[in-house]
C-alpha cells in the first residue's frame, strides 16, 4: 500500500519474526511536544549543505546505521509530494539517507513517526502515527498500541487513486497495487537526443528571449549539456512553463524496434520533478474527479531499451508532473486516435530496417484558457484547451518527414464532419503555423513539411489569427495524414 496522502508506504514480508515487533504510538504531536526522542536511520552525505559541518557532526562517515538524538517540536505545515501536511517536527541532526526512518520515543521505546524530510536549520518533518492510526484503511494492518476513532480526512486523497463512491462505506480495507517506481538517482537521465534519426538532426525546439522569463531553470548542479531549461528524462526532456506550472513541449525518441514486453500498467504514482521548484510545477493536489492527468510524452513512446528493465525505467519516467497536464476526463478518454498517430506514421510510413520517430508534443496556452482551482490547491492555474503535436521520421525512401497537429475542440468542432463534443479528431496543420501560435523556434525540420508545401489534395482552409489563413486538414484515421 502507498498513502495517497501521508508520505509512507506498507510492505508485507513473510516470515519474519513477530516477537520483537515495534510498537506504534497513538499519541498525538500535541502530546508529544518536548519529548524526547531518537531517529535510526542511515544518514547520507548530503551536497546541497554545510559539508564542512556535516563532517564534523557525522566524523565523516555516512550511510551506517546510526541513533541520532532529539526532542519533538510543535506540528508544522510543509509540502510532501502532492499535499500540504501538517507533520510532526522533530530537531535530530538527520541527513537524506533519514528519509524512512523511525522516530521513536526515549521513555516508552514506541515508534512516534516516521520520518520523511528536513530543511536547512529549520526543522525536521515526519508522519505522524497519530495520524496513520485514525485511517482505517492503515491502522488494522499495523500494531499500533491502543485505537483512535477513524478519520475521513483522506478520503479525497483516497478517491483520488481508488475511484470509490464513498471511500467512508468501505468495509474492507482496499488493497492499492503500485507499479510505478522512479529512478532517484536524476544523474542518469540521458535526455532528448537530438541526432535520434541518424541521418539528420532534430534539436529540442528554442524558447524566445521573452518565454525564457517564463522557463522554470534546472537546478544548475542537474543540468545537462549546459542547458539551463532542459528536464532530462530517458528517452525524453522538457521545458517547463514556470507561470503555467506546464510543459513548453516534451520532446521524446520513440525506437520502434526496441519494444520489450514491460507487462501491463498496473498502477500509477506520479512523481514531482526535484530539479525545479515545487511552486514551478502542478502536483497531485490538482486532480479530482473529472479531471484527469493527461501525459504529453506517451509511456509507450519511451517505454523501449535493450532489456525489460531499462525500458521499464523509462515507461515509469513518463510518471513526473512535468509531462502532464490538466485535462478534463472525457477529453483525455477520447484521445485514441490522437495518441495512435506516431504508432501509425512509426508503422506504416518509418523506415522498415529503422523505424524511428521523434515526437514533440504540448499544450497550446492562450491568455483565455479557464481558470482552475480545487480545495486542496493553494494556487490556481489555467487549463490549456488545446494541443499540438510534431512527428519526425525517415521515410522509406530514405527521406526525412515532419508533420503537424493540433487537437483542440475550437478548430475541430468547426470542421466539416465533426459530429459529438468528444469525438475526438486531429487537425494537421503546417509547422510553420505551429511556430506562429506557439512561440516556438522549430529551426530546419519546416523544410520537411510536406503538408506545407501543398502537396495532397482535399486540405480544408480555416481561419486564422487576425483574419489570416491557416491550412488545415481534419484526420480521423492514418490515411488522412499527408507524410
Amino acid at each position: 500500500m502507498i498513502h495517497p496522502y501521508w508520505d509512507m508506504a506498507l510492505l508485507r514480508v513473510d516470515d519474519l519474526p513477530t516477537d520483537r515487533m515495534l510498537r506504534l504510538s497513538v499519541k498525538s504531536p500535541e502530546e508529544l511536544l518536548d519529548r524526547n526522542v531518537v531517529v535510526i536511520g542511515y544518514p547520507a552525505r548530503d551536497e546541497r549543505n554545510d559539508i564542512a559541518l556535516q563532517d564534523r557532526i557525522f566524523n565523516k562517515v555516512y550511510n551506517v546505521k546510526r541513533l541520532q538524538p532529539g526532542v519533538i517540536r510543535a506540528r508544522a505545515r510543509v509540502q510532501s509530494f502532492e499535499n500540504a501536511v501538517n507533520a510532526l517536527t522533530h530537531d535530530a541532526s538527520t541527513l537524506g539517507g533519514n528519509s524512512g526512518s523511525a522516530v521513536i520515543e526515549v521513555d516508552t521505546g514506541e515508534v512516534v513517526a516516521l520520518h520523511f524530510a528536513g530543511e536547512y536549520l529549520k526543522a525536521n518533518y515526519a508522519v505522524p502515527m497519530h495520524e496513520l492510526a485514525r485511517d482505517s484503511r492503515v491502522a488494522p494492518r499495523l500494531n499500533f498500541e491502543g485505537t483512535l476513532s477513524p478519520t475521513n480526512d483522506w478520503a479525497p486523497a483516497w478517491r483520488s487513486v481508488e475511484g470509490a463512491e464513498d471511500s467512508a462505506s468501505t468495509t474492507a480495507p482496499p488493497q492499492a497495487e503500485e507499479a510505478v517506481v522512479v529512478d532517484p538517482d536524476y544523474g542518469n537521465r540521458p535526455g532528448y537526443d537530438p541526432s535520434f534519426l541518424e541521418t539528420v538532426d532534430v534539436p529540442l525546439p528554442r524558447v524566445s528571449k521573452a518565454m525564457e522569463q517564463d522557463t522554470a531553470r534546472v537546478r544548475p548542479d542537474a543540468q545537462k549539456n549546459g542547458d539551463p531549461f532542459e528536464l532530462a528524462y530517458y528517452h525524453y526532456s522538457v521545458y517547463m512553463n514556470k507561470r503555467r506550472r506546464t510543459a513548453w513541449f516534451s520532446a521524446a525518441n520513440v525506437d520502434g524496434d526496441h519494444r520489450p514486453d514491460i507487462g501491463k500498467r498496473r498502477g500509477d504514482r506520479w512523481y514531482t520533478d526535484p530539479r525545479i521548484l515545487r511552486s514551478e510545477q502542478i502536483g497531485q493536489e490538482a486532480f479530482e474527479r473529472g479531471i484527469d492527468r493527461g501525459h504529453l510524452t506517451r509511456r509507450q513512446d519511451t517505454a523501449w531499451g535493450d532489456d525489460v528493465a531499462s525500458a521499464a525505467l523509462a515507461n515509469n519516467d513518463t510518471f513526473h508532473f512535468t509531462n502532464c497536464s490538466l485535462q478534463a476526463s472525457p477529453f483525455n478518454q477520447g484521445k485514441d486516435r490522437w495518441q495512435g498517430l506516431e504508432q501509425f506514421l512509426l508503422e506504416q510510413h518509418a523506415k522498415k530496417e529503422r523505424r524511428r520517430l521523434i515526437v514533440i508534443t504540448g499544450p497550446l496556452f492562450a491568455a483565455n484558457d479557464p481558470i482552475y482551482k480545487n480545495d486542496r490547491m493553494n494556487y490556481s492555474v489555467r487549463c490549456p484547451l488545446q494541443f499540438w503535436k510534431i512527428c519526425v521520421l525517415i521515410r522509406r525512401d530514405g527521406t526525412p518527414s515532419a508533420t503537424g497537429f493540433v487537437l483542440g475542440q475550437e478548430d475541430i468542432q468547426n470542421l466539416p464532419g465533426f459530429e459529438e463534443a468528444f469525438d475526438v479528431a486531429a487537425t494537421q496543420i503546417r509547422i510553420a503555423d505551429l511556430e506562429e501560435r506557439t512561440g516556438l523556434d522549430f529551426a530546419d525540420i519546416k523544410k520537411f513539411d510536406h503538408f506545407a508545401t501543398g502537396g495532397a489534395s482535399g486540405t480544408l482552409e480555416l481561419p486564422g489569427v487576425e483574419g489570416m489563413v491557416r491550412r488545415a486538414k481534419i484526420v480521423r484515421n492514418g490515411s488522412d495524414i499527408v507524410v
